[in-house]
């Protein structure tokens, strides 16, 4: 799906409800930087755009979380190192 939003998107470039698409499509493989350049290339070409608001407010949760997480493991590992 990934694949041809991007090649459908090379000829329609200003479509943001398959961009809107392609961020989720990115969000579900947890590609957050790509998901989070597309929502914010949706803002430029619309910026009422309420899902793509929604969605850059999920992507920024999620990459806190994410970020959150390898904090966590990376002082566990520190813990067993030194233990």
């Amino acid at each position: 799906l990934e694949t041809a939003l991007r090649r459908y998107l090379v000829e329609s470039s200003d479509d943001v409800e398959m961009r809107y698409c392609l961020a989720g499509c990115y969000v579900a493989q947890e590609k957050y930087s790509l998901a989070q350049a597309t929502v914010e290339r949706i803002l430029q070409l619309k910026p009422e755009h309420e899902q793509a608001i929604e969605l850059r407010d999920e992507i920024k949760r999620r990459i806190k979380s994410s970020h959150h997480s390898i904090v966590s493991n990376n002082e566990n590992e520190m813990r067993i190192l030194f233990e």
